[in-house]
Formats: C-alpha cells, structure tokens, sequence
C-alpha cells in the first residue's frame, strides 16, 4: 500500500484553504473588535462593528447596533462612543480633557449618555469603571 500522497480529502484535523482563509479573515476582524476601549472601562457593553472617523468636530447622535465609532484626530484617538442594540449612544470614553482641565482633570474619562428623551451626556467626567 503505498503512503504520503495526498488525495485531496481532509480529515477533521485539516482545513481546506477557503477555510483557513475564513478563519484568518474572522481572527482578524476579531482582532480589530477586540481593539477598541483602550481605557478597558468595564461600562462598556457588546461590540460587533468599528466606525473610525477622522478629525470630525462631533461624534455621530445613532450607529450601528452594538458598535463604537472612534474618532482620530491628527491621528491620535481622541473619543470612543458606544451604541447599544438599537443604535443609541450610551457611553463616550474621551482621551483629552477637551482643553479644560478644570471642568476634565481626569483623562481617560468617561460621560454617560442618556436617550430616553433627547440626548443627554454627563457634562463633567468621570474615572474610567475598571
């Protein structure tokens, strides 16, 4: 009987390349989630999706369900905000004091944002929940 070629079929112990390709695609883009909230609060909730943004003077009022959308400015991430499941912002984790270190001597810091009749967020910041 002869040994070593290669016939084409898998076992449960090998991919094909379409699936080690998917699976690299999925590490990656788990990766990239898993990179967002650099402050590691823990008020932050699911994530499935980033929208990077760059130099905007405001952050967007909906996204994405459960996404963040990050903000650079001059390349430098500046402010994160979280949307929960049905797309309304929760949570803004800044990373300047917005050039008022009086009213934001605490950077990182976060500002809860409440929906439920407007949009309201916490004017001054607070430290991260770790």
């Amino acid at each position: 009987m002869a040994s070593g070629g290669n016939s084409g079929v898998t076992n449960g112990d090998q991919m094909s390349f379409e699936q080690q390709e998917a699976e690299k695609i999925a590490n990656e883009n788990a990766n990239r989630v898993a990179g967002f909230n650099s402050a590691g609060s823990k008020s932050v909730g699911k994530v499935n999706s980033i929208n990077r943004l760059y130099d905007t003077h405001s952050m967007p009022r909906t996204g994405e369900p459960n996404s963040v959308a990050q903000n650079f400015n001059d390349g430098t991430l500046t402010t994160e905000r979280y949307y929960n499941a049905d797309g309304n912002p929760y949570l803004d984790i800044d990373y300047t004091n917005h050039g008022n270190p009086k009213m934001h001597p605490i950077v990182p810091h976060e500002h809860y944002i409440d929906t439920s009749h407007g949009f309201k967020r916490e004017k001054k910041g607070r430290a991260i929940n770790k």
